[in-house]
């Protein structure tokens, strides 16, 4: 921590430290304060590494000087979150009592006041962004759009050159159906025309669980002529009585430079207008075809995919949801330990695509899966450096995987790689599956550096980390350096490669 590394002037500050518009400034003898003598650049390094984002800036500089009460606005992007106003232990997804949340998000406002309206700032604002993560929660709007001001942009536009917003609510999107998801967007609305000036002013905007559709997100796109990001988790127009979704269309984008559509079960998105968008991320979704139509996105540099797909959901060609896309450089495809939802084709009708591809990573891949068919990919993309692989052989979702098929691809080609550089696989098994692939692309990759082979990594979702008690598929990476390497020696057995092998 820092004041364990910074002297002791501030380890005598920050044990007791308590956070408040009123808190008692507390000035040190500068002999005995030897951050005093450091310039701002220095002091700014200091609490970025002190972490907590505004809220420890603000409390840490507003007791040590007046000199430190200006430094919160030097950081590149100070960040308040209602987070750091939840009782010890509480995450905004836990079902909070009003009274509790109320109190949050007083504390929360306090505390963009008191940063806002440091007047020692106004010459060191030019190009600052303010970060700001607060609910969507009716009876405490009104204190935001106060702070944030109407047209004008109140206070906010007075300190700071952009905003970003991520705008939670109470709920768990779990438990969120359509009535709180259509009562979030009425909310939402009156917000962002009440506080018209700071959405101008936006860069980024995260919203979660709203009942948003594409006149909604048009009316957001219009709202905010200079956003870059626009993050969409859990927000959609699918009744609990039916399948599939409306279309959502993204057209007059033209800063828009991420898109993320999380847990959104539209039918598709269709990007009609996005010249600048570099950055896409799918997370889940019900088409029964390809998700998304790219034709309005030429610049697209990185390309997530993400779903578990159900028996109702047909796969769909790359090919054909990659049409117009010739500037990707990275491409992820994540299956979730479910069926392989890309369907077999050449890898000349990728060619296109793929033709400035130089990362691929396919994760999610159930153990019982082949790998032979991601050869196709790897002589598809033919200018590619790094592959990478994770297996996912514990189960977390609690199904049955009656559904998961391998792909019948056709046997690939005795082709050369000329660009590969690195290879990793996550899940790796000393079995004669693993093991042959990695020997294949050894010997197809004729300039390969490096072969990284790793166990299964520890699984955000469910805690699942390799151990006896977890749910999971008996592990078969090797235990002890003498099995890593008698593996090694089987994966060099009669190899002219130089590529070296690292197992950890």
């Amino acid at each position: 921590m820092l004041h364990q590394r910074a002297g002791p002037s501030l380890h005598m500050v920050l044990p007791s430290i308590d956070f408040g518009l009123n808190s008692t400034m507390e000035l040190l003898p500068p002999s005995e304060d030897r951050l005093m003598a450091l310039p701002d650049d220095v002091l700014v390094l200091i609490l970025e590494k002190l972490g907590g984002g505004a809220r420890e800036a603000i409390r840490t500089c507003s007791l040590v000087s007046r000199r430190w009460s200006r430094l919160p606005w030097l950081l590149p992007e100070p960040k308040i979150s209602i987070q750091d106003f939840l009782p010890r232990g509480t995450e905004l997804h836990d079902e909070l009592a009003p009274a509790e949340l109320g109190r949050a998000m007083g504390a929360f406002c306090r505390a963009v006041s008191s940063f806002l309206s440091n007047s020692n700032a106004i010459a060191t604002t030019g190009s600052r962004c303010l970060n700001l993560e607060f609910v969507l929660a009716n009876g405490c709007l009104p204190a935001i759009q106060r702070l944030l001001g109407g047209d004008a942009g109140g206070t906010a536009a007075g300190k700071a050159s952009a905003l970003k917003f991520s705008i939670r609510t109470a709920a768990h999107e779990t438990d969120c159906g359509e009535a709180p998801m259509r009562r979030y967007a009425r909310w939402f609305k009156r917000f962002m025309a009440a506080s018209s000036g700071a959405f101008r002013l936006l860069a980024s905007l995260e919203l979660w669980n709203l009942w948003l559709g594409s006149a909604g997100v048009a009316a957001v796109l219009g709202a905010c002529p200079r956003l870059q990001r626009l993050a969409l988790r859990h927000c959609h127009t699918t009744s609990a009585d039916s399948r599939r979704g409306e279309v959502l269309v993204i057209d007059d984008a033209p800063t828009l430079g991420e898109l993320v559509v999380d847990m959104c079960f539209y039918r598709l998105v269709e990007l009609r207008s996005a010249p600048k968008l570099t950055r896409l991320t799918c997370d889940m979704w019900t088409a029964t075809g390809a998700p998304l139509s790219l034709t309005g996105a030429p610049g697209l540099e990185t390309l997530v995919l993400v779903n578990g797909a159900s028996r109702f959901e047909r796969p769909f060609r790359l090919s054909e949801l990659l049409v117009g896309t010739t500037n990707l450089r990275c491409l992820s495809l994540n299956f979730q330990s479910e069926k392989i939802w890309i369907q077999p084709e050449p890898p000349r009708s990728l060619y296109t695509a793929f033709g400035k591809l130089t990362a691929l990573s396919i994760g999610g891949i159930f153990t019982q899966c082949d790998f032979l068919w991601m050869m196709i990919l790897l002589e598809a993309a033919r200018f590619l450096q790094e592959f990478r692989i994770a297996v996912q052989k514990h189960l977390c979702s609690g199904g049955d995987y009656k559904e998961r098929r391998e792909p019948l691809w056709r046997k690939q080609s005795d082709f050369k790689h000329n660009h590969l550089v690195t290879l990793q696989i996550t899940g790796f098994e000393a079995q004669d599956k693993h093991i042959g692939f990695v020997r294949l692309v050894m010997e197809r990759a004729i300039n390969l550096k490096t072969v990284v082979l790793v166990d299964e990594e520890p699984c955000s979702y469910c805690g699942f980390a390799n151990d006896p008690t977890s749910s999971s598929i008996e592990s078969k990476y090797p235990k002890n350096e003498d099995e890593k390497g008698f593996t090694v020696k089987q994966l060099k057995a009669e190899l002219s490669s130089s590529a070296q092998i690292v197992m950890r």
